[in-house]
């Protein structure tokens, strides 16, 4: 299991901020949780521009996969595509990257984290263990997951355990369209790019810093 997994964010969300900006916060959140093309378009388009400001550009490039993180239940329907696809369509049409592929596959459903009170939230282990990667993977030189949300990272770190034991040799980074902030009453503004690190904490948890 990884120790750490270096992470970059977009946007910044408020769960129970009563201001208008923590407002419209949770509107960005529920535009990305329903795939909302239009918003998910422009969304990328601003990452790009960040990226061409000199933020996080060190997560994107040519040489980069995207990898979608799985849904917390296993795909029934092969025509619907999780939000990570999509959100990884948007930005493979910016330019961000080379290609996209689903290297990772759920195998059996874990509870969503947004549903569960504070200390039944499924482990970074509940994670690892419902996941797996493709066999027949090339090695790229570098992936990155994409994901909608980040809270404390566990997804995401089981994730990228899992390509890391796979594909031992391949950089693999993280990026989430919105990170949440429920630690503070209220957010000031949406948009707060950022890069930090998601890191493993005794009892199979993780912590997200910033």
């Amino acid at each position: 299991m990884l120790s750490e997994l270096p992470f970059a964010a977009r946007y910044i969300y408020s769960p129970r901020g009563q201001s208008e900006v923590s407002d419209k916060s949770r509107r960005i959140r529920d535009w990305l949780k329903a795939a909302f093309e239009p918003a998910l378009a422009k969304m990328a388009e601003r990452v790009r521009i960040d990226v061409e400001e000199g933020e996080y550009a060190e997560f994107f490039g040519a040489d980069v996969v995207l990898v979608p993180v799985p849904g917390s239940t296993p795909r029934k329907d092969t025509s619907t595509l999780w939000v990570g696809e999509r959100l990884c369509d948007a930005l493979l049409a910016e330019g961000l990257a080379g290609s996209v592929s689903p290297y990772l596959v759920r195998n059996h459903q874990v509870p969503k984290s947004a549903f569960q009170a504070r200390g039944n939230r499924p482990t970074v282990k509940t994670h690892y263990d419902s996941i797996s990667a493709s066999a027949d993977l090339l090695q790229p030189p570098r992936i990155l997951l994409i994901d909608d949300i980040v809270t404390k990272g566990c997804t995401l770190l089981a994730c990228g355990s899992r390509i890391q034991e796979t594909l031992p040799d391949t950089n693999v980074k993280a990026f989430a369209m919105l990170r949440t902030m429920g630690l503070i009453p209220d957010v000031t503004q949406t948009a707060d790019p950022c890069v930090g690190v998601i890191s493993a904490l005794a009892g199979d948890d993780a912590n997200r810093a910033p």
